[in-house]
């Protein structure tokens, strides 16, 4: 969903006008409403002995499936009306990033932490639903000041003095499959071979998008030369463990 997210976001800056996007993409955001109230009761479980797969992506799907895909295009497309604008940052809209990421890591740590054990299901279902609300009217007041203030160029196609060639889309691709399975694989081993603890999953995911952050924030770049650097420091000492099946505190 999420990947069907960003595809829509990018299909629909491509080949819409600018008000068509805002009344497609306002009228999803609402119509998500009416399925913030899905709450699955007995009838949603399983048969007996039967694997609960299905019905756990059913419910999922039905519940949470649509509004899910409508948050995920906010960040590429609020930032595709950004840069239509005259503002002084739009030729470079990619630091809405670092707060769309912040808020990311803030929910990460929140739930587990506060909501989830002070807040009863129903509840935290209202919340949802007027946090949703509240972020769907938002989006509104976003299009409409995007498009009062848009460059007379808006609806022109995009120029770029450089081709991007097939080899380096393919090069970007594979890169970005590095920092994903790393992140995966690092859970897994957490879960499985350190200890069986749902919330150890929490600490790569968090790192995950720490990352994100520093990447597109205004120092990244100073950052990625520090972390470089000081890569090799960490890289040989963990290598040498893993080689030698070192034992270490979960701390370290």
């Amino acid at each position: 969903l999420l990947f069907a997210g960003y595809s829509y976001a990018h299909c629909s800056q491509r080949w819409l006008r600018r008000r068509w996007q805002a009344i497609v993409h306002l009228a999803l955001l609402f119509a998500a409403v009416s399925l913030l109230h899905v709450l699955p009761d007995a009838s949603w479980e399983p048969p007996g002995g039967g694997s609960p797969v299905w019905q756990i992506l059913l419910i999922l799907a039905v519940s949470v499936g649509l509004p899910f895909f409508v948050l995920s295009t906010t960040a590429p497309m609020l930032q595709g009306w950004f840069a239509a604008t005259r503002h002084a940052s739009a030729a470079d809209p990619y630091f809405l990033y670092v707060a769309s990421n912040i808020g990311s890591l803030t929910g990460l740590l929140a739930y587990p932490v506060l909501i989830e054990p002070t807040l009863s299901l129903q509840r935290q279902t209202g919340l949802w639903a007027a946090t949703y609300v509240v972020g769907a009217t938002l989006v509104a007041i976003c299009a409409a000041i995007a498009f009062r203030h848009h460059a007379a160029t808006v609806d022109a196609a995009p120029t770029s003095s450089e081709r991007v060639s097939g080899l380096r889309r393919l090069r970007w691709t594979a890169l970005s499959f590095m920092p994903a399975s790393l992140m995966m694989a690092v859970t897994s081993y957490l879960s499985t071979d350190v200890a069986a603890v749902p919330l150890l999953w929490i600490v790569p995911m968090a790192l995950y998008l720490v990352t994100f952050v520093v990447a597109f924030s205004h120092r990244g770049d100073r950052v990625s030369a520090a972390v470089a650097q000081g890569l090799p420091i960490v890289l040989l000492p963990l290598v040498l463990l893993i080689a030698t099946r070192g034992g270490v505190p979960l701390w370290f």
